[in-house]
This record gives structure tokens, sequence and C-alpha cells, in this order.
């Protein structure tokens, strides 16, 4: 049996099942998303501030595949992206507790504050 990691880590956080477009509410909240989703982004806005969690546990490694996708005039930039609009960040069958920050820069789009795991690029 593997290990439960616990979902909300002392930080608020709502669990993620499906498909979800933020919202500036969402912003310091961790969304731990505990079934295969794409995360949509609102158009940047300085100071936005998501946590993207896998939220898959122990026994389900692998099985989560998570996108983060940002409006289409905004980039995702930093952890190694090559700077481009409109693709996404990509946790494809990631481990539990794999997680990115992003904070919103206001005019071009996301910054990576932080990055857990692997996360990719789209092609």
């Amino acid at each position: 049996m593997g290990v439960q990691i616990a979902s909300n880590l002392d930080r608020q956080s709502e669990d993620v099942t499906g498909a979800k477009t933020l919202d500036a509410g969402d912003s310091g909240v961790v969304q731990n998303v505990t079934a295969s989703a794409t995360i949509t982004l609102p158009a940047t806005a300085v100071n936005l501030v998501y946590t993207i969690r896998n939220g898959g546990t122990g026994e389900t490694d692998g099985a989560v595949t998570v996108n983060v996708s940002p409006a289409a005039a905004d980039q995702i930039v930093g952890n190694g992206f090559t700077a481009a609009d409109n693709k996404d960040a990509i946790n494809t069958l990631g481990r539990a507790g794999d997680e990115i920050t992003l904070i919103g820069n206001g005019s071009g789009g996301w910054n990576v504050a932080s990055v857990t795991g692997t996360w990719t690029r789209e092609a």
C-alpha cells in the first residue's frame, strides 16, 4: 500500500475532479486535481497566485494527468519552458504531490514561482 499524501498540506485547498476554469476567487487556494483534467487559467492579472497539484494518492501514482492551460494571449514562463503563447504546462501521469505555482505578471502571462515533480510544456 502506498503512502497517502495529505491534500491540503496545511493550506486551503479544493479537490478538483474534472475540468475547471479558475477565477480570482481561486487565487491562493491549492487546486488538488484528483482525476485527469485541464485547469484553465484566467487572463493574467498582477499578483494572482495559483497552485495546481496532482492530487492522486500514493496508490495512483501515474494515473492522473494535469494540464494547466493559459489564455490564448498568455504564456507560462519559467521552469525551462520556451516562451510561447497558449501552451499548457503538463504533469503527464505524474506522482501524487507534484505541483506548480504560478504568479500572474499582468502583461504576458504567468511566471512559475515553484514546481515539484516533472512538468513539461505543450509542444
